[in-house]
């Protein structure tokens, strides 16, 4: 989450660990992202709602939750 610092000012803790679950990429169930950020589910659920009304995270009709287009990393180039 060090690509653009201020993005992430004003989240919680809680929200951040969410994020760290979220920006490796993939679909996650809310019990995954809970058992990679260490949370009871409810809270990582609560959180994920959060991120969802900020435009960080969304979920797909399955429940999965992955991180906004906004925040994936741009493809690497080749180095020549």
């Amino acid at each position: 989450m060090d690509r653009a610092p201020h993005l992430f000012d004003h989240l919680t803790a809680r929200q951040r660990a969410v994020l760290n679950v979220l920006i490796p990429g993939g679909m996650l169930t809310v019990e995954q992202i809970a058992r990679g950020a260490r949370l009871p589910q409810w809270k990582a659920k609560r959180d994920l709602g959060a991120l969802c009304r900020e435009g960080m995270a969304f979920r797909d009709r399955a429940e999965r939750w992955q991180i906004s287009p906004l925040l994936r990393r741009p493809p690497r180039r080749a180095v020549r």
